[in-house]
């Protein structure tokens, strides 16, 4: 069973349903794709099964999370008086998957197949981006509505919002959700491998600045940053790299100070894009507004938590694009173990200098904090991943392993 399990036509079906639930534009389309998780997680469960009778399982610290967190939810959803079944089902049936996932593949294979997916998906979401903007040849594409009345134009691997075009979303259901593939596609290059490969970075690069997404242009920062120091990851130029580093956030600090005064003495006030960095917005943006909802919320309830129903109800924004604050107002203290749980992964890794490890973390919390990632099942499977001791070495080649 196991062999079926792990052969490469199977391998590649768990994975795309596990992309299906991390952002993909189908996730909003259709309401059967999106209860394909319950077949998935049956699926898991028969595995596990088979395996818990065949054999014994160790016990790591990523089933110490997977427990957590699978209790958490399941709690929650006790307590809110099984109301929002859909929601906390679906919850449930996605983190069991993604440590069905952790459990069957090695961290690298999964990984391989990822990066496969972003590199193939990526370049043709580049040539559909410039035939919907440039051309008429995507007009056969099917149309489809979503719940909230957007229309989507559907090409399986590559979808736009049929109201802003030039946005790309790649196969994602927004912008903002592919710049975060992307962006996680790009770190994983960058510490993969002794030398990344410049045309995936390219790639990633060209198709993160056509999403046009502003807290995408922030990681891309950030992973620039994370591309020069990476020579101290291999003991050279470390110095250099330190330098470097806090060379760019001492100047990055005093732009934020000045950030209103910068933007409104330019031409870059004129600019969307650049309108939405004022601080005077930026404090009251729908995620700042969240953050501060949902610990509000938590200071209520801090041991359980208000449920998901009740921290979703009677507010004007989107209270879980702040995954980690959200989760401390619905469940209460066991909501901080998500956020734990990927510092913990993060700084455990070895052979990582500390200044790539601080980067890294920052990239990680901003994009667990800009969209929800509750329901992100690739999301779960890094996480469980990393506190599981999966590190960058197990990403190597064979002859790079041998060489450092």
């Amino acid at each position: 069973m196991t062999k079926i399990m792990k052969s490469i036509p199977l391998s590649i079906l768990w994975i795309a349903i596990a992309l299906i639930h991390s952002g993909h534009a189908f996730r909003t389309l259709s309401v059967n794709l999106t209860r394909s998780i319950y077949i998935a997680a049956l699926a898991a469960l028969i595995y596990f099964v088979y395996v818990l009778t065949s054999k014994k399982m160790k016990f790591g610290t990523e089933d110490f999370i997977f427990i957590v967190s699978f209790f958490m939810v399941g709690s929650s959803y006790l307590m809110d008086g099984f109301q929002a079944g859909g929601f906390y089902r679906i919850t449930l049936a996605e983190i069991l998957f993604a440590y069905f996932i952790i459990k069957l593949y090695s961290f690298r294979h999964v990984m391989k197949l990822y990066m496969i997916i972003m590199t193939v998906t990526s370049a043709i979401a580049l040539v559909g981006y410039f035939l919907a903007n440039y051309t008429n040849l995507l007009e056969f594409l099917p149309v489809y509505k979503n719940s909230n009345g957007v229309e989507y134009v559907v090409g399986i691997v590559f979808n736009y919002i049929k109201a802003i075009p030039e946005r790309n979303c790649g196969m994602f259901w927004e912008p903002g959700l592919f710049a975060t593939h992307l962006v996680i596609a790009i770190v994983i290059e960058l510490i993969s491998k002794k030398k990344a490969s410049f045309l995936k970075l390219l790639l990633f690069s060209v198709c993160l600045f056509t999403a046009n997404s502003s807290a995408g242009f922030v990681l891309w920062f950030l992973c620039l940053i994370l591309y020069f120091v990476r020579s101290s990851d291999r003991g050279k130029g470390k110095y250099f790299g330190s330098f470097f580093v806090i060379g760019i956030l001492v100047i990055a600090l005093i732009v934020l100070l000045n950030l209103d005064y910068i933007i409104m003495n330019t031409g870059l006030k004129d600019n969307e894009y650049f309108q939405k960095l004022l601080l005077d917005n930026i404090l009251d943006s729908s995620r700042v507004n969240a953050i501060i909802h949902n610990l509000k919320s938590f200071a209520t309830a801090p041991l359980f938590g208000v449920g998901y129903v009740h921290s979703m109800d009677n507010i004007k924004f989107v209270a879980d694009t702040s995954t980690s604050t959200y989760l401390l107002s619905a469940f209460g203290v066991l909501g901080a173990f998500y956020t734990i749980a990927i510092i913990y992964g993060i700084l455990r890794q070895k052979n990582v200098g500390i200044i790539s490890k601080i980067l890294i973390l920052i990239i990680a919390l901003l994009i667990v904090n800009k969209e929800p990632h509750l329901q992100n099942v690739f999301t779960w499977i890094l996480i469980f991943y990393l506190v599981g001791g999966a590190s960058q070495n197990d990403l190597y080649d064979k002859e790079e392993r041998k060489a450092r």
